[in-house]
Protein backbone atom coordinates (compact mmCIF):
# COMPACT_ATOMS: atom_id res chain seq x y z
CA UNK A 1 0.00 0.00 0.00
CA UNK A 2 1.50 3.14 -0.91
CA UNK A 3 1.43 6.41 1.31
CA UNK A 4 0.36 9.47 0.05
CA UNK A 5 3.30 11.92 0.35
CA UNK A 6 0.52 14.84 0.43
CA UNK A 7 -1.07 12.84 3.41
CA UNK A 8 2.47 12.92 5.31
CA UNK A 9 3.35 16.05 4.87
CA UNK A 10 -0.20 17.65 5.99
CA UNK A 11 -0.51 15.77 8.64
CA UNK A 12 3.18 16.64 10.32
CA UNK A 13 2.69 18.10 13.52
CA UNK A 14 6.40 19.80 14.33
CA UNK A 15 6.66 20.20 18.29
CA UNK A 16 9.69 22.27 17.71
CA UNK A 17 7.40 25.65 16.33
CA UNK A 18 8.29 27.93 14.97
CA UNK A 19 10.93 26.57 12.99
CA UNK A 20 13.94 28.08 15.56
CA UNK A 21 14.91 25.09 18.41
CA UNK A 22 16.92 25.41 21.11
CA UNK A 23 20.34 24.10 21.18
CA UNK A 24 21.36 22.18 24.46
CA UNK A 25 17.92 20.57 24.78
CA UNK A 26 15.15 17.97 23.71
CA UNK A 27 13.38 18.80 20.68
CA UNK A 28 10.65 16.58 19.80
CA UNK A 29 9.73 16.40 15.96
CA UNK A 30 6.37 14.33 15.54
CA UNK A 31 4.06 13.14 12.33
CA UNK A 32 1.20 10.93 11.96
CA UNK A 33 0.66 8.46 8.86
CA UNK A 34 -1.80 5.66 8.11
CA UNK A 35 -0.41 2.47 7.06
CA UNK A 36 3.02 2.73 8.03
CA UNK A 37 5.05 -0.21 9.18
CA UNK A 38 8.06 2.05 10.41
CA UNK A 39 9.63 5.23 9.70
CA UNK A 40 13.16 6.47 8.68
CA UNK A 41 14.39 9.96 9.20
CA UNK A 42 16.98 11.81 7.96
CA UNK A 43 18.88 15.01 9.20
CA UNK A 44 21.41 17.15 6.90
CA UNK A 45 23.34 19.77 8.06
CA UNK A 46 23.52 23.05 5.96
CA UNK A 47 27.67 23.51 5.90
CA UNK A 48 29.26 26.25 3.40
CA UNK A 49 25.76 26.07 1.54
CA UNK A 50 26.27 22.08 1.31
CA UNK A 51 24.10 19.25 2.91
CA UNK A 52 25.59 16.95 5.15
CA UNK A 53 24.23 14.17 6.38
CA UNK A 54 23.64 14.93 9.84
CA UNK A 55 21.65 11.45 11.16
CA UNK A 56 19.50 9.05 9.73
CA UNK A 57 17.19 6.94 12.25
CA UNK A 58 14.34 4.01 12.05
CA UNK A 59 11.69 4.14 14.26
CA UNK A 60 8.44 2.32 14.90
CA UNK A 61 7.04 5.51 16.90
CA UNK A 62 5.49 9.08 14.99
CA UNK A 63 8.04 10.91 16.54
CA UNK A 64 11.95 11.38 17.60
CA UNK A 65 13.77 12.97 20.35
CA UNK A 66 16.88 15.15 19.15
CA UNK A 67 19.34 17.22 20.56
CA UNK A 68 21.22 18.97 17.88
CA UNK A 69 24.11 21.21 17.91
CA UNK A 70 23.76 24.79 16.99
CA UNK A 71 23.41 25.22 12.98
CA UNK A 72 20.90 24.77 10.25
CA UNK A 73 19.10 21.72 9.35
CA UNK A 74 16.72 20.20 7.01
CA UNK A 75 15.14 16.58 7.49
CA UNK A 76 12.29 14.24 6.17
CA UNK A 77 10.49 11.50 6.80
CA UNK A 78 10.03 8.36 4.67
CA UNK A 79 7.34 5.96 5.94
CA UNK A 80 8.13 2.13 5.32
CA UNK A 81 4.75 0.23 4.22
CA UNK A 82 3.39 -3.03 5.53
CA UNK A 83 5.48 -5.10 3.06
CA UNK A 84 8.30 -2.72 4.94
CA UNK A 85 8.86 -1.13 1.27
CA UNK A 86 10.11 2.75 1.44
CA UNK A 87 7.11 5.12 0.71
CA UNK A 88 7.64 8.40 -1.75
CA UNK A 89 9.42 10.42 1.23
CA UNK A 90 8.22 13.72 2.77
CA UNK A 91 9.07 16.86 1.55
CA UNK A 92 12.32 18.59 2.95
CA UNK A 93 11.50 21.06 6.17
CA UNK A 94 13.96 23.48 7.53
CA UNK A 95 14.96 24.42 10.69
CA UNK A 96 17.22 26.65 12.60
CA UNK A 97 19.27 25.46 15.99
CA UNK A 98 19.60 28.64 18.12
CA UNK A 99 21.56 28.71 21.26
CA UNK A 100 20.32 28.53 25.01
CA UNK A 101 19.86 32.01 26.16
CA UNK A 102 23.10 32.17 29.04
CA UNK A 103 24.66 29.35 27.52
CA UNK A 104 28.52 29.50 26.73
CA UNK A 105 27.91 29.08 23.19
CA UNK A 106 29.56 31.64 21.01
CA UNK A 107 27.44 33.11 17.83
CA UNK A 108 28.12 36.27 15.69
CA UNK A 109 25.93 38.98 17.25
CA UNK A 110 25.60 43.02 16.50
CA UNK A 111 24.67 45.50 18.57
CA UNK A 112 21.77 47.32 18.67
CA UNK A 113 22.94 50.66 18.32
CA UNK A 114 26.28 51.96 18.78
CA UNK A 115 27.25 54.82 21.44
CA UNK A 116 27.83 57.88 20.44
CA UNK A 117 31.81 59.29 19.80
CA UNK A 118 33.44 61.87 18.28
CA UNK A 119 34.53 62.41 14.98
CA UNK A 120 37.50 60.72 14.14
CA UNK A 121 39.97 63.39 12.35
CA UNK A 122 40.25 63.74 8.42
CA UNK A 123 42.77 61.16 7.15
CA UNK A 124 46.15 63.33 5.61
CA UNK A 125 45.50 63.57 1.54
CA UNK A 126 48.14 61.74 -0.10
CA UNK A 127 48.39 62.49 -4.13
CA UNK A 128 47.19 59.57 -6.60
CA UNK A 129 50.49 59.02 -7.78
CA UNK A 130 51.95 57.80 -4.54
CA UNK A 131 49.11 55.25 -3.86
CA UNK A 132 50.45 52.14 -3.91
CA UNK A 133 47.91 49.22 -4.55
CA UNK A 134 47.63 46.73 -2.09
CA UNK A 135 48.21 43.58 -2.55
CA UNK A 136 45.88 40.85 -3.33
CA UNK A 137 45.36 38.33 -0.42
CA UNK A 138 43.76 35.27 -1.60
CA UNK A 139 40.02 33.70 0.50
CA UNK A 140 40.85 31.77 2.77
CA UNK A 141 38.75 28.56 2.29
CA UNK A 142 38.23 26.64 5.66
CA UNK A 143 37.48 22.71 5.05
CA UNK A 144 35.32 21.29 7.26
CA UNK A 145 35.23 17.48 7.56
CA UNK A 146 31.57 16.08 7.09
CA UNK A 147 30.20 14.37 10.65
CA UNK A 148 30.33 10.49 10.02
CA UNK A 149 27.29 9.27 9.08
CA UNK A 150 25.23 7.46 12.39
CA UNK A 151 24.59 4.20 11.45
CA UNK A 152 21.75 2.61 13.84
CA UNK A 153 20.16 -0.74 14.38
CA UNK A 154 16.94 -1.36 12.88
CA UNK A 155 14.49 -3.25 15.58
CA UNK A 156 12.14 -3.66 12.54
CA UNK A 157 14.81 -4.79 9.68
CA UNK A 158 14.38 -8.02 7.19
CA UNK A 159 15.77 -10.07 9.37
CA UNK A 160 16.50 -10.22 13.34
CA UNK A 161 17.95 -12.19 15.40
CA UNK A 162 18.52 -12.72 19.36
CA UNK A 163 19.38 -14.91 22.23
CA UNK A 164 18.45 -15.23 25.69
CA UNK A 165 18.47 -17.11 28.76
CA UNK A 166 15.48 -18.18 30.57
CA UNK A 167 14.26 -20.23 33.60
CA UNK A 168 11.96 -22.78 32.76
CA UNK A 169 10.37 -24.87 35.40
CA UNK A 170 9.02 -28.26 34.45
CA UNK A 171 5.54 -29.55 35.52
CA UNK A 172 5.08 -33.17 34.32
CA UNK A 173 1.72 -33.92 33.21
CA UNK A 174 1.94 -37.78 32.24
CA UNK A 175 4.60 -40.53 32.71
CA UNK A 176 7.76 -40.16 34.18
CA UNK A 177 9.98 -38.99 31.61
CA UNK A 178 10.19 -35.59 33.15
CA UNK A 179 10.18 -36.83 36.77
CA UNK A 180 7.50 -37.27 39.13
CA UNK A 181 6.90 -33.78 40.87
CA UNK A 182 7.24 -29.84 39.54
CA UNK A 183 10.90 -28.69 39.41
CA UNK A 184 11.86 -25.67 39.67
CA UNK A 185 15.60 -26.19 38.83
CA UNK A 186 15.54 -26.28 34.95
CA UNK A 187 17.26 -23.79 32.80
CA UNK A 188 17.30 -23.05 29.14
CA UNK A 189 18.90 -21.26 26.33
CA UNK A 190 17.37 -20.16 23.46
CA UNK A 191 18.83 -18.72 19.91
CA UNK A 192 16.86 -17.88 17.03
CA UNK A 193 17.20 -16.23 12.98
CA UNK A 194 13.74 -14.64 11.85
CA UNK A 195 13.12 -13.44 8.11
CA UNK A 196 10.23 -10.51 7.30
CA UNK A 197 7.73 -12.94 4.87
CA UNK A 198 5.35 -11.02 2.75
CA UNK A 199 2.93 -11.58 5.02
CA UNK A 200 4.43 -9.07 7.64
CA UNK A 201 5.38 -12.48 9.74
CA UNK A 202 9.24 -13.37 10.97
CA UNK A 203 9.94 -16.65 9.89
CA UNK A 204 13.23 -18.86 11.10
CA UNK A 205 14.82 -21.59 12.96
CA UNK A 206 15.24 -21.24 16.73
CA UNK A 207 17.57 -23.47 18.75
CA UNK A 208 17.48 -24.54 22.15
CA UNK A 209 18.82 -26.31 25.11
CA UNK A 210 17.37 -27.20 28.29
CA UNK A 211 18.73 -28.48 31.87
CA UNK A 212 16.42 -30.65 34.00
CA UNK A 213 17.28 -31.51 37.60
CA UNK A 214 14.50 -33.57 39.32
CA UNK A 215 13.59 -37.19 39.98
CA UNK A 216 15.83 -37.79 36.49
CA UNK A 217 18.35 -35.47 35.23
CA UNK A 218 17.51 -34.04 31.12
CA UNK A 219 19.92 -32.49 29.28
CA UNK A 220 17.73 -31.78 26.07
CA UNK A 221 19.05 -30.31 22.80
CA UNK A 222 16.80 -29.11 19.76
CA UNK A 223 15.22 -27.02 16.93
CA UNK A 224 11.94 -25.43 16.49
CA UNK A 225 10.10 -23.23 13.29
CA UNK A 226 9.48 -20.08 14.93
CA UNK A 227 6.72 -17.65 13.58
CA UNK A 228 6.90 -13.76 14.76
CA UNK A 229 4.13 -11.10 14.81
CA UNK A 230 4.99 -7.77 15.81
CA UNK A 231 1.56 -6.14 17.78
CA UNK A 232 0.56 -2.40 17.05
CA UNK A 233 3.16 -0.04 17.75
CA UNK A 234 5.78 -2.70 17.22
CA UNK A 235 6.52 -2.92 21.31
CA UNK A 236 5.64 -6.64 21.60
CA UNK A 237 5.18 -9.66 19.34
CA UNK A 238 3.46 -13.27 19.97
CA UNK A 239 5.41 -16.08 18.94
CA UNK A 240 4.18 -19.62 18.34
CA UNK A 241 6.92 -22.68 17.65
CA UNK A 242 7.04 -26.38 16.97
CA UNK A 243 9.90 -28.43 16.66
CA UNK A 244 11.72 -31.94 17.44
CA UNK A 245 14.39 -32.64 20.10
CA UNK A 246 16.30 -34.99 21.74
CA UNK A 247 16.65 -35.87 26.10
CA UNK A 248 19.84 -37.33 27.23
CA UNK A 249 18.59 -38.66 30.61
CA UNK A 250 20.12 -39.70 33.56
CA UNK A 251 20.58 -43.43 32.25
CA UNK A 252 22.47 -42.47 29.18
CA UNK A 253 19.26 -43.48 26.60
CA UNK A 254 18.45 -40.89 23.92
CA UNK A 255 14.78 -39.99 23.70
CA UNK A 256 12.82 -38.11 20.89
CA UNK A 257 10.93 -35.36 21.58
CA UNK A 258 8.48 -32.75 20.30
CA UNK A 259 8.18 -29.60 21.55
CA UNK A 260 5.48 -27.25 20.47
CA UNK A 261 4.67 -23.51 22.67
CA UNK A 262 3.74 -19.66 22.84
CA UNK A 263 5.63 -16.97 23.98
CA UNK A 264 5.43 -12.86 24.26
CA UNK A 265 8.49 -10.25 23.74
CA UNK A 266 8.62 -7.17 25.07
CA UNK A 267 11.14 -4.60 23.43
CA UNK A 268 12.62 -3.17 26.87
CA UNK A 269 15.28 -0.78 24.17
CA UNK A 270 15.87 -1.67 20.67
CA UNK A 271 18.12 -4.34 22.27
CA UNK A 272 17.03 -5.86 25.18
CA UNK A 273 14.15 -8.08 25.53
CA UNK A 274 12.09 -9.32 28.31
CA UNK A 275 10.48 -12.59 26.94
CA UNK A 276 7.77 -15.38 28.45
CA UNK A 277 5.58 -18.08 27.43
CA UNK A 278 5.20 -21.84 28.14
CA UNK A 279 6.06 -25.07 26.13
CA UNK A 280 4.82 -28.70 26.11
CA UNK A 281 6.84 -31.38 25.07
CA UNK A 282 6.35 -35.18 24.44
CA UNK A 283 8.31 -37.36 25.06
CA UNK A 284 8.09 -40.43 22.43
CA UNK A 285 9.78 -43.60 24.11
CA UNK A 286 8.51 -42.72 27.89
CA UNK A 287 5.65 -41.96 26.41
CA UNK A 288 5.52 -39.13 28.74
CA UNK A 289 4.49 -35.18 28.82
CA UNK A 290 5.90 -31.96 30.32
CA UNK A 291 4.47 -28.58 30.47
CA UNK A 292 7.27 -25.64 30.67
CA UNK A 293 6.22 -22.39 31.56
CA UNK A 294 9.84 -19.91 31.33
CA UNK A 295 10.87 -16.11 31.46
CA UNK A 296 13.94 -14.92 30.76
CA UNK A 297 15.37 -12.25 28.87
CA UNK A 298 17.71 -11.56 25.76
CA UNK A 299 19.79 -9.50 23.18
CA UNK A 300 18.41 -8.50 19.62
CA UNK A 301 21.10 -7.62 17.20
Amino acid sequence: MVISKRHLLLAMILFMFPFFVTAETVNRFAWSSDYALRYEVVFERIVNENYVLHLQEFTAEQYIDLSLPVGSYRFRIIPYDILDRPSEPSEWRYIEVIPVPGSDTQVESRPVFEPMREPDPEPEQIPVSELQPEPEIPPQVIEREPKERTYLFDPLGAVLCSAGAAWSPVLPVYGNGFGNDFSIFSSSLRMSVVFLTPLNIYLGPELIAIYDVNDVTNLIAGVNILAMKWLPYERCALSFKFGVAASLVSDDDVYNIFNTGAAIRWRVTNSILLEAGFDFQHMFTLASGGLRPWIGIGYQF
